[in-house]
């Protein structure tokens, strides 16, 4: 029952994490067509304004997702990892690429005490 109710829905839902990134995508490329469209009119910094909103509210979605779909398939009291197929490592890469790429490093920068141990030793 609990792999035949997976193997229909597990799917569906790696499409629709797939759908979010492909919607974020567009919508930094027309972020940047409005980006140089926006020295000439006010309408596109309208519209890119509107577009930031829905930029962040995408990424947030697709993080969400990403989340859950990996509580589900590292949940220590189920082996899942037979659902792991090319879609979803595919998937569990471009999180991890993203992650790393969206991180706020200067905070780690400025914060750190092993960084600025590592800085000390080095002068």
């Amino acid at each position: 029952m609990y792999s035949r109710l997976v193997n229909e829905i597990l799917p569906k839902f790696i499409y629709i994490i797939i759908f979010f990134k492909i919607v974020f995508l567009f919508l930094i490329f027309f972020h940047v067509f409005f980006l140089t469209l926006g020295k000439n009119s006010a309408n596109a910094q309208y519209y890119d304004d509107k577009l930031v909103k829905l930029i962040h509210q995408s990424d947030f979605v697709f993080k969400f997702l990403m989340a859950f779909l990996l509580i589900f398939i590292f949940y220590p009291k189920r082996d899942n990892m037979k659902f792991i197929n090319t879609q979803m490592k595919f998937l569990f890469f471009l999180f991890g690429i993203i992650l790393l790429l969206t991180a706020d490093w200067s905070t780690f920068f400025k914060e750190s005490n092993v960084y600025k141990k590592i800085l000390k030793g080095w002068q």
